[in-house]
C-alpha cells in the first residue's frame, strides 16, 4: 500500500509513503525511484514542496526521542535529508512561502497547563502548538521586528525656481514613464519569483527561527496562497465543542490580525496557482477564493448528472478482498 502522494510543483517528480513508513521520490524523466528516509513509526508524513521543485520539507520522528521533527530533502542532488529542528519540541505541517524566504511549521513551544478539577490528579496541556518561521537565506530577518521611530533629518536644499519651472513638462513625462516602468517591474518580479531556483543556508538555520504572531492552538494543513499569505487549520481542543476553522494571516498586515477563510472546515486542498480552496463543508465540496471571508462565497461542486453503474455482487468481494489485504500488509508481524 501506498499513501501520501504529492506532486511536485513542477509534476516532475513525486513523493510517496509505504506501509512500512519508508518515504520514497521518484522521478519521471529518469524514470527512477529514490529511497529518502524511513520514519520510525511509520507515521504519515506532513510534506511540502518548494515552488522550484528542488526542496522537500517533511516532518518525521525518527531517533531516540517520541517528537517529530522537519527535515529538508534537496531532490535535485540527492543524499541524505537533513534535519532542521531539534527534538525538545515536536513539529509538523511544514510549508514554504512562494518567494523561497521562509519555511513555516508548526511546533508544541507553548507551554500553558490547565489543572484537572474533575479529579484533581493531573494537569491538561491544550493549545501547545505556535507557528514558527524560519529565513532560509542567513541575512534573512524576521518582518516583525520593532520599526525604528528615528525621524530623518532631510537637509535643506536651494532650488532655481526658473530650472523648476522648466523641468515641470519634463517631470510629468517622467512620471508616466516612471509608472509605466513600474508596473512592468512589479509584474516582472512577480515572474522572477515563480521562476528563480531558491537556495537553503543550513547553518545555524533553527536559531534563525521566530514566532508567527498569532496565539497558541492546535494547527495543521499549512500553505501559502498566491498573495503571500498563510493558510492554515485552527482546531480546538478535544471536547470542547469548539469547530475547527481555515484561517490566514499576512506577514505584511500591520495590525498582526489573523482572519478567518471559511468556519466549520477541517481541511482543504490549495490550487496550484494559490488562488482557490476546495473545502469540505456542509457534507460536500466547495470551490472558494484563498481570501479572508472566502468561504463565505464559495460554490458547491456541481455533481448533478454524473452517474457510475456498479455491480454489487463485484463490490462484496473486492470489499473482502481489500480488507484482508490491509490487515495482512499492515499486522505489526511482517512475515504474515
Amino acid at each position: 500500500f501506498y499513501e501520501s502522494v504529492d506532486w511536485s510543483p513542477d509534476s516532475k517528480k513525486v513523493t510517496y509513503q509505504d506501509r512500512a513508513g519508508n518515504l520514497w521520490i521518484y522521478d519521471l524523466d529518469e524514470e527512477e525511484e529514490s529511497f529518502v528516509i524511513k520514519d520510525d513509526f511509520a507515521s504519515t508524513p506532513n510534506l511540502a514542496w518548494s515552488h522550484d521543485s528542488r526542496y522537500v520539507a517533511f516532518s518525521m520522528t525518527k531517533g531516540e526521542g517520541y517528537n517529530s521533527g522537519i527535515f529538508v530533502y534537496d531532490a535535485d542532488e540527492g543524499g541524505e535529508p537533513r534535519r532542521i529542528t531539534s527534538d525538545y519540541f515536536s513539529a509538523s505541517a511544514p510549508a514554504f512561502d512562494r518567494k523561497g524566504e521562509y519555511l513555516v511549521y508548526a511546533s508544541t513551544q507553548n507551554e500553558s497547563p490547565i489543572y484537572d478539577s474533575v479529579f484533581g490528579t493531573t494537569w491538561i496541556y491544550a493549545n501547545r502548538e505556535v507557528l514558527v518561521a524560519v529565513p532560509l537565506k542567513k541575512d534573512g530577518k524576521s518582518p516583525f521586528l520593532p520599526e525604528s521611530d528615528d525621524e530623518e533629518i532631510k537637509k535643506d536644499e536651494e532650488k532655481d525656481k526658473k530650472g523648476d519651472d522648466a523641468e515641470d513638462g519634463d517631470s510629468a513625462k517622467k512620471k508616466d514613464g516612471d509608472s509605466a516602468k513600474k508596473k512592468e517591474g512589479e509584474e516582472g518580479d512577480k515572474k522572477d519569483a515563480e521562476d528563480t531556483k531558491i537556495s537553503i543556508d543550513f547553518e545555524g538555520l533553527e536559531a534563525r527561527a521566530f514566532r508567527v504572531p498569532v496565539d497558541p492552538g492546535n494547527f495543521s494543513g499549512l500553505a501559502f496562497n498566491d498573495k503571500g499569505h498563510l493558510l492554515y487549520v485552527r482546531s480546538a481542543p478535544r471536547g470542547s465543542g469548539v469547530q475547527p476553522s481555515i484561517k490566514i494571516f499576512d506577514f505584511a498586515d500591520d495590525d498582526k490580525e489573523e482572519k478567518t477563510v471559511a468556519s466549520d472546515a477541517w481541511g482543504f486542498a490549495i490550487s496550484a496557482d494559490g488562488k482557490k480552496l476546495l473545502i469540505p463543508m456542509r457534507g460536500k465540496p466547495h470551490i472558494a477564493d484563498a481570501v479572508a471571508d472566502g468561504g463565505k462565497k464559495a460554490k458547491p461542486v456541481v455533481t448533478a448528472g454524473m452517474e457510475v453503474m456498479i455491480e454489487p455482487r463485484e463490490e462484496w468481494g473486492q470489499i473482502l478482498r481489500d480488507a484482508w489485504r490491509r490487515y495482512r500488509d499492515y499486522f505489526y508481524d511482517p512475515n504474515m
